[in-house]
């Protein structure tokens, strides 16, 4: 799970930094809860094990934000051309 392209977080390094927003411990059980839970998680994490999470390198992410704005400009657009469609 290691590439020189991403930064992995072990669950134990987590848990120390989590420990100091939560009294919880963060499990891997419980972050995958999390990242079923939240896009803002999704969009950050490329992928997660019982042991580290790795999260997505600036490319990644920008092109997830993108990706995403697009897909609103594309929904627009299509609503536009429907709404102003007559040959129906």
């Amino acid at each position: 799970m290691r590439d020189s392209n991403y930064k992995n977080i072990s669950f134990n390094k987590l848990n120390k930094l989590f420990k100091n927003l939560s009294d919880e411990t963060l499990t891997p059980e419980l972050f995958k809860t999390m990242y079923d839970h939240d896009p803002e998680i999704q969009s950050l994490v490329s992928n997660f094990n019982k042991d580290a999470i790795v999260i997505k390198s600036p490319d990644e992410t920008d092109l997830a934000v993108q990706d995403q704005e697009n897909s609103g400009e594309n929904t627009v657009s299509q609503m536009a051309k429907h709404a102003t469609d007559l040959s129906n």
